[in-house]
C-alpha cells in the first residue's frame, strides 16, 4: 500500500512539473542578456577594434564629409566603429545577427511618407494573420512575434500589457506631483506596444516620419500561444502593436564633433550635409523629449534607414516612463548618448551632461505654432487624442502601469487625459530651453537647412 502511493506522489510530482515547464515557456521564456564583458567582446569583433587617437584635421573632416549621412562615433575617443546593419526589423541594435525564420521572400518598408502609411496601416489593422513566430533577438527586452498578412506583407508583433485571464485590479488614479514623485512604468521592459503607438502619431503630427507605420490591434491569445497547455484554457483578447516591417537598418551613434557643434563647445564645415545631419540629431533629441524617451543613451538605439540615409526614431518602446509629465531630469534626454558624456568626462576630466543648444529653425517654428495656437484643434494634446481615437486600443495610455513612486510597492494607472494635457506642458517646456539657447547664442541657435 505505501509502495502504491509513492508511486501515485512520483506521478504527481511529474505532472506539476510538466506543467510548470509548460507554463514557463508558453510566455516564452527568459529574456536573453549578455553580460558587460560578452557585449564589449561582441562590439571588438563588429567594430574591428576602436581606432586609437584622432587623425589629422584634414583627414578628420575629409571623413567627415565623405560619412555625412552617416556620421559615426565608437569608442571612448568618438571614432571608428560602423556596425553592419541588421537583416531585419525587428530591432536595429549592435551585435544582432540576421533573425532566422520560416518566412520565404515578402515585401518590406521602402521609405516613410504618407503613401507608405496609406498603403501598410488598413492591411495591419485589418487584414487576417495568417501566420504567428516568436522572435526574441540578443539583448532584447520584449518579446516579439513576426507577422504575415495577405499579399506579402510583415510586421512585427509587440505586447502591450501583461497577459491575463483576469482583471488584474490595478487602480486609476490622477496624477499628483507630489504624492508621485519618481512613479515609473513597472512594466516597461516586455510590453512595449502602447508607447510605440503613441509615439508613432507624435511623429507623424510633428511632421518627422522617422518611425515605420505602427497600428494597434486585438488578436485572439491563441494565436500567440499555442502550446497544448493552453489549448486546455479559454482564449481571451491581447491587445497588441503591429509594426510594418524594414530592412536596411545599421545602428550609428553620432560622433562628438557634432555634439560639440550643438553645444556651443565646437565647430563643424559648413556644409549643408553635415549640417542637415546635427539638424536630424537635434530633432531626434526633441522628439524623445516630448514622448519621455530616455533610452537613446544607448548608442545602440541610433538608428539609420540605409535605403534613404534618414536617421530614424527607432524603438520607442520605452517612452513615457514617468507619468504624464515626465520627471525634472527629464530635460537631460538632450544630453544625447552616453558616449557623448563618457568621452566629454575623459578630455575635461569632470562628469557633465551639456544639453544641446541649436536646433533647426523649420522644427522651432512648427513647435511653437502648435504650442502658441489659440485654437484647442491645433493643440499637440489635442490632436494626439483625434489621431488615437481611431484605434481600437484607444485612448493607449490607459494600459500602461507604474510605480506610484521611487519605494516601488504600489502599482497606479494614470488617467490618460493627464497624458495628454502632459504632452502640451513638455511642449512648453521644450521651447523654454530653445529660447534660451536663442537668448544665449543669438541666431547661431538656429540651424537653416
Amino acid at each position: 500500500m505505501k509502495h502504491r502511493e509513492v508511486v501515485v506522489f512520483a506521478g504527481v510530482l511529474v505532472v506539476l512539473f510538466v506543467v510548470w515547464m509548460m507554463l514557463g515557456s508558453s510566455d516564452g521564456g527568459g529574456e536573453s542578456r549578455m553580460t558587460e564583458s560578452e557585449l564589449q567582446a561582441q562590439q571588438q569583433r563588429l567594430s574591428g577594434g576602436a581606432a586609437g587617437g584622432m587623425g589629422a584635421e584634414q583627414e578628420k573632416w575629409q571623413r567627415t564629409i565623405d560619412r555625412a549621412s552617416a556620421f559615426s562615433g565608437a569608442g571612448e575617443h568618438g571614432f571608428g566603429l560602423s556596425l553592419q546593419p541588421t537583416a531585419h526589423g525587428g530591432g536595429a541594435e549592435s551585435g544582432r545577427a540576421p533573425v532566422k525564420t520560416s518566412f520565404g521572400r515578402f515585401s518590406t518598408v521602402e521609405t516613410f511618407d504618407e503613401r507608405t502609411d496609406a498603403d501598410w496601416i488598413p492591411a495591419m489593422e485589418k487584414a487576417t494573420i495568417s501566420h504567428v513566430e516568436s522572435f526574441k533577438p540578443n539583448n532584447a527586452y520584449s518579446d516579439k512575434y513576426l507577422v504575415t498578412l495577405p499579399g506579402g506583407k510583415k510586421a512585427m508583433l509587440k505586447l502591450v500589457e501583461k497577459h491575463s485571464l483576469f482583471d488584474r485590479g490595478v487602480p486609476t488614479v490622477s496624477f499628483d506631483p507630489v504624492k508621485h514623485e519618481g512613479a515609473y512604468r513597472a512594466e516597461s521592459g516586455k510590453y512595449q506596444g502602447m508607447p510605440e503607438l503613441v509615439a508613432f502619431h507624435v511623429d507623424r503630427i510633428l511632421g518627422f516620419f522617422r518611425k515605420p507605420p505602427i497600428v494597434g490591434r486585438v488578436v485572439d491569445s491563441s494565436l500567440l500561444w499555442s502550446s497544448w497547455w493552453n489549448a486546455w484554457l479559454p482564449s481571451y483578447e491581447v491587445p497588441v502593436t503591429l509594426h510594418a516591417w524594414v530592412e536596411g537598418l545599421v545602428t550609428r551613434y553620432p560622433a562628438l564633433e557634432l555634439y560639440d557643434f550643438l553645444t556651443f563647445e565646437g565647430h563643424i564645415q559648413e556644409n549643408a550635409k553635415i549640417l542637415s545631419y546635427a539638424a536630424d540629431i537635434s530633432d531626434t533629441l526633441v522628439f524623445d523629449f516630448l514622448v519621455d524617451d530616455h533610452d537613446r543613451k544607448a548608442e545602440k538605439n541610433w538608428v539609420e534607414f540605409t535605403k534613404d540615409g534618414r536617421l530614424t526614431h527607432w524603438d520607442s518602446g520605452l517612452a513615457f516612463n514617468h507619468g504624464p509629465v515626465g520627471d525634472g531630469f527629464c530635460l537631460d534626454i538632450l544630453c544625447g548618448p552616453n558616449v557623448w558624456r563618457r568621452t566629454r568626462m575623459g578630455l575635461t576630466g569632470r562628469a557633465q551632461c551639456d544639453r544641446i543648444c541649436r536646433f533647426r529653425t523649420s522644427t522651432v517654428e512648427r513647435l511653437r505654432n502648435i504650442h502658441d495656437a489659440t485654437d484647442e484643434h491645433v493643440k499637440l494634446s489635442y490632436r494626439l487624442k483625434q489621431a488615437l481615437s481611431e484605434s481600437v486600443l484607444f485612448p493607449a495610455f490607459h494600459y500602461g502601469v507604474y510605480y506610484s513612486d521611487r519605494r516601488e510597492v504600489e502599482l497606479v494607472r494614470f488617467e490618460s487625459d493627464e497624458f495628454f494635457a502632459g504632452l502640451d506642458e513638455r511642449l512648453g517646456r521644450i521651447l523654454g530651453h530653445i529660447d534660451g539657447c536663442v537668448r544665449a547664442y543669438g541666431d547661431a541657435a538656429l540651424i537653416d537647412v
